[in-house]
């Protein structure tokens, strides 16, 4: 673990996916699931037979690859970006809810997939779209983030809208105020737009560097940094998308202020860094 500050922040501001809950395996294993059943019903089915031998022969690894296609916050841009139907292109990315995005990104997803008609209804198609809603925690998060509550504010921080970040909060009881849930739909704009930082920071009342943001994802990080917030990096499995030059590179520059290696620290391992700092 490595740390760059003297005195601890007064207030803390959470990224959700991968930081506090594990969104990559929650969705596999609901993916997963919904495949079978539908082949196991495959009797009384109409789907192609070569779409339900290609969702028989899909391994968890394979859903686990789904899974992240449609969390690239690459495809969030690229869709908002895009008109719906019957809308012609004004050139400006307008603000899209999360949840559309979803259900943009999984019909391309399913096609990419080979898997058109596995999920027949628009129905069947929302359903999976509300996976998102039943995601399950870090087992190290909830305990950790009530000793986060002891030292200051906390404060959900994530490109989630507010109704899903809510869903998980009762899901998981991650002990969020419900006033301090705060959404891409909260600023209309998704990270790294300095919006959704400075927002954060004008709502709990504090100057940028009072405020840290903890996130398993450096260029959230980075985003947080050139607004002045502190950057406190916990690294989950599979969840950095830098490369491994670019993460060296960060530990060269040396910008982020708390840095705990992938183990059996997780977020108990930066609030226990915390907790025997100077306020």
């Amino acid at each position: 673990m490595t740390t760059t500050m003297q005195q601890r922040p007064k207030a803390y501001v959470f990224d959700i996916f991968g930081t506090v809950v594990n969104w990559r395996y929650s969705l596999a294993k609901g993916l997963e699931a919904s495949a079978r059943k539908i082949v196991e019903a495959s009797a009384f089915s109409k789907v192609d037979e070569a779409v339900l031998t290609r969702a028989r022969d899909m391994t968890f690894s394979d859903w686990e690859w789904f899974a992240f296609q449609w969390s690239r916050y690459k495809r969030y841009i690229e869709s908002s970006a895009r008109p719906k139907e019957g809308e012609e292109a004004s050139g400006k990315a307008t603000f899209v809810y999360q949840e559309e995005l979803h259900r943009r990104n999984l019909d391309e997803l399913i096609s990419e997939f080979q898997l058109d008609g596995l999920w027949g209804t628009d129905a069947e198609k929302e359903q999976l779209v509300h996976l998102w809603h039943d995601l399950d925690a870090w087992p190290d998060s909830a305990a950790a983030l009530a000793r986060f509550a002891k030292l200051g504010p906390t404060a959900m921080l994530s490109d989630g809208s507010v109704a899903l970040l809510t869903s998980l909060e009762e899901r998981n009881g991650l002990g969020f105020n419900s006033e301090r849930i705060w959404g891409s739909d909260t600023w209309m704009a998704y990270k790294p737009d300095p919006a959704v930082y400075l927002g954060a920071v004008k709502k709990l009342g504090f100057e940028p560097g009072e405020v840290a943001l903890v996130a398993a994802h450096l260029g959230d990080l980075k985003g947080a940094k050139k607004c002045g917030l502190k950057a406190l990096y916990v690294e989950r499995p599979f969840e950095e998308r830098y490369t491994e030059a670019e993460i060296e590179e960060a530990r060269r520059e040396g910008w982020v202020d708390v840095w705990v290696p992938y183990g059996p620290g997780g977020l108990l391992g930066i609030v226990e860094r915390l907790e025997a700092m100077e306020k």
